[in-house]
C-alpha cells in the first residue's frame, strides 16, 4: 500500500498551528520531511510526531501536577483534546 504525504499547509491544518510552527518542528528534527519542491510529510511521520508529543504532553504536565502537590497547592486536571 503506498504512503499518503501531506503538504506543509495540510500539516499545518490538522496541527491547527501555522504553516511556520511546522516547518520550526522539520527544522529542528521533531518532524520528518521531504523536499521534494515543496515540504512533504508522510502521514506515518506525522502519526508518530502526535504520538511522540502526546507523550511528552502527559509526563510535563503529571511532572508539573507532582511539584505543585508537594507545595502544597491543589492538583490542577488538564483537558484532553
Amino acid at each position: 500500500m503506498k504512503e499518503k504525504f501531506l503538504k506543509l499547509k495540510e500539516v499545518a491544518e490538522i496541527l491547527r498551528v501555522s504553516e511556520r510552527s511546522v516547518f520550526r518542528y522539520i527544522y529542528d528534527g521533531r518532524l520528518k520531511a521531504s523536499k521534494v519542491g515543496y515540504w512533504r510529510i508522510a502521514q506515518s511521520d506525522l502519526q508518530n510526531f502526535l504520538e511522540i508529543t502526546s507523550r511528552h504532553s502527559r509526563r510535563t504536565a503529571r511532572d508539573s501536577s507532582n511539584k505543585k502537590q508537594k507545595g502544597g497547592m491543589h492538583n490542577i486536571k488538564l483537558n484532553k483534546f
